[in-house]
C-alpha cells in the first residue's frame, strides 16, 4: 500500500516531468522555414565594387563610391586623396591583364580605409 504523504510530495514532481513532456509539438531538430530561406545580399554601400568580377569595373565601382563619399562629406578630401593614389598599383596591374592580382590590390586598400 502507498503512503499518503509520499503520493502527496510526489506530485509536484510528477507535474513538473509531464509538463517538460508536453512541448509545442515541433520537432526543435527541424530548422524553420526562415532559417534555410536564402538572404540576398545587396550590392551597394554593403559591397563597395558592387559585385563586379573584373577589375577594371571593380576599380570603377570603387571610384564611383569614394567619389561619392567625399562630395557628400562621408570621407575627407586628405584620405580620398591618399586613397585615389593608392589606387595606381591595381590600375597597373588591371591594365597588363592582371584581374586576380588588380582584385586583390583592390581588396587590400578596400580593407585599409574601412570600406567592404
Amino acid at each position: 500500500m502507498i503512503r499518503r504523504p509520499a503520493l502527496v510530495a510526489a506530485a509536484p514532481l510528477l507535474a513538473l516531468l509531464l509538463a517538460a513532456c508536453s512541448g509545442t509539438g515541433t520537432n526543435p531538430t527541424t530548422p524553420s522555414p526562415m532559417a534555410s530561406a536564402s538572404v540576398p545580399v545587396p550590392n551597394g554601400p554593403a559591397d563597395s565594387t558592387g559585385g563586379a568580377t573584373t577589375c577594371s569595373a571593380a576599380i570603377a565601382e570603387f571610384e564611383k563610391v569614394i567619389n561619392e563619399d567625399v562630395d557628400t562629406g562621408h570621407l575627407v578630401k586628405p584620405v580620398y586623396d591618399k586613397i585615389t593614389a593608392s589606387l595606381t598599383s591595381p590600375k597597373a596591374s588591371c591594365a597588363t591583364g592582371k584581374n586576380a592580382q588588380a582584385l586583390t590590390q583592390l581588396a587590400t586598400i578596400r580593407t585599409r580605409f574601412g570600406y567592404p
